[in-house]
């Protein structure tokens, strides 16, 4: 399935064209090792990513990462709102496209485990603000 779009060479040049779509999709629905994984195999292609939101559309999480040239990396397969494998992997793919986490002192979860595991808020914004630190967003799900 990866094959699909790292067979595409020409995606980069599409993304210049008007009525191209700048998102880029995980072709697996509900499987985080294959998001994973798709995010790694992809993410020559983006530049450095500024904003992540996390939405459920139909019932089904989508993990959208923006980059600083405009263009979207979509993952299926990652969750919000629980503590298991989907919500671990958005943690995951958050940390490896570079939003930083700490855990504080008398914490038991790292800032960005807080944001995702929350059960109460399945749907969130992360954004950098003009210090280089980032910024939650919480939004009804």
């Amino acid at each position: 399935m990866l094959g699909r779009y790292a067979s595409h060479l020409d995606f980069p040049n599409r993304l210049r064209e008007a009525h191209w779509d700048p998102i880029l999709r995980d072709p697996i629905r509900g499987d985080t090792r294959a998001s994973e994984a798709f995010y790694c195999y992809q993410r020559y292609r983006f530049g450095a990513f500024m904003a992540a939101t996390m939405r459920h559309l139909d019932d089904r999480p989508r993990l959208r990462l923006h980059d600083d040239r405009g263009q979207i990396l979509e993952l299926r397969g990652v969750g919000a709102g629980y503590r298991g494998q989907g919500a671990r992997g958005t943690v995951w793919v958050l940390r490896m496209a570079g939003f930083p986490d700490q855990v504080r002192k008398g914490y038991d979860f790292s800032r960005l485990e807080r944001l995702v595991f929350d059960e109460e808020n399945r749907a969130f914004s992360l954004r950098w603000d003009s210090t280089g630190w980032w910024e939650a967003l919480r939004a009804s799900s």
